[in-house]
């Protein structure tokens, strides 16, 4: 089996959200030479790729971790490594999950992966970083796609899934609903409908549902690391910590600034502000922001009650006009600040239901 002839920085198994998240930081950062190992034919997000020089070894799989001298030694099926630090940013399916929801029997409805075609209407439910990885997926396929998020925390995602989420949504290639997720998923003329009982959100209709499962953290049996490769400190794991942990296990979010920490002091990474200090520190880009998504102003308010208000919008082009079985979403942005008074601004969106 043929070896590396240089020693490499870091080693990244999985080309997830959270290991292209850290590659393409720590090479901004200075590191020299990243590798990522994927074990598909594809990472997260391939238009990362191109524009951040990314060196991905693709249909790799790796076999062990090892320590020499100062260095850790990974041997995949196809080539070994030296490097400084190792990153496993990959996590494994909980086994026998279901949906947390009552879902029809259908072969509509999928776990993590579904082949998709132009124009087809897909809904992906989920709030973590593989629920953005799926939703770019599709996308990708050409399906318009909404992504049925609720309780998502963008701070919580890695910086290159909070990234992509947000070109999707700026660039109308999904629909987000960061508050909303089904009550259950039922059939109707042999597609999936899902219904919501929260009133922002109308019952909708789709060629295909898409559930990202919950992921749960891989060890160090999994890619064969020995006890001296865990006990170097230079093996960092992907997930939420857990008590009986016995390797680094670092949530995506921070994964990065943990390696750097501990391996490279010498790199400054930047502190990544939170959506509110974004917010804050960005007006000007905020700015844009209103420019480029409002599209209607609100004319007339008034709350009858806290289920029954009377707007009256008025859209910037066109008119309000509707065909029977159509219906508008007013909506405000993500970088809005959060009030109980309505913003004189609104973007409208129309969807066939």
């Amino acid at each position: 089996m043929p070896k590396s002839t240089s020693a490499y920085d870091l080693v990244i198994v999985g080309g997830s959200a959270s290991g292209l998240s850290v590659a393409v930081s720590s090479l901004r950062s200075g590191l020299g030479l990243i590798r990522i190992i994927e074990s598909s034919t594809a990472v997260a997000f391939p238009e990362l790729v191109g524009p951040n020089q990314l060196d991905v070894g693709y249909g790799e799989t790796v076999s062990s971790v090892d320590v020499d001298g100062d260095l850790l030694v990974v041997t995949s099926n196809k080539q070994t490594y030296r490097t400084t630090a190792v990153l496993i940013a990959d996590r494994r399916p909980v086994a026998n999950w279901k949906p947390p929801i009552p879902v029809v029997d259908s072969p509509r409805i999928h776990i993590d992966s579904c082949n998709v075609h132009d124009d087809d209407d897909v809904l992906v439910v989920g709030f973590t970083d593989h629920a953005v990885e799926l939703t770019a997926t599709m996308a990708a396929g050409g399906a318009r796609v909404v992504l049925a998020a609720g309780g998502l925390d963008p701070d919580k995602l890695s910086p290159a899934g909070e990234s992509i989420l947000r070109r999707l949504e700026r660039e109308r290639r999904a629909t987000l609903l960061y508050r909303s997720v089904p009550d259950q998923i039922g059939e109707a003329a042999g597609f999936p409908m899902a219904y919501f009982s929260d009133r922002r959100t109308p019952d909708l209709q789709f060629d295909h549902v898409v559930f990202a499962s919950a992921r749960t953290n891989l060890g160090p049996g999994d890619v064969g690391a020995t006890a001296a490769a865990v006990a170097s400190g230079h093996l960092f794991f992907v997930g939420e910590p857990t008590a009986d942990s016995t390797a680094p296990t670092v949530p995506g979010w921070r994964v990065g600034t943990a390696i750097a920490e501990a391996c490279f002091p010498e790199l400054q990474l930047p502190e990544r502000p939170t959506s509110i200090e974004k917010r804050q520190r960005h007006g000007g880009f905020i700015a844009e922001l209103r420019e480029e998504h409002y599209n209607a102003t609100i004319t007339h308010f008034e709350p009858t009650h806290s289920d029954w208000w009377v707007l009256r919008v008025r859209p910037d082009q066109g008119d309000t006009s509707h065909l029977p079985g159509q219906y508008a979403s007013l909506g405000l942005g993500y970088w809005e600040a959060r009030s109980t008074t309505p913003s004189t601004q609104t973007r409208r969106q129309h969807r066939d239901s």
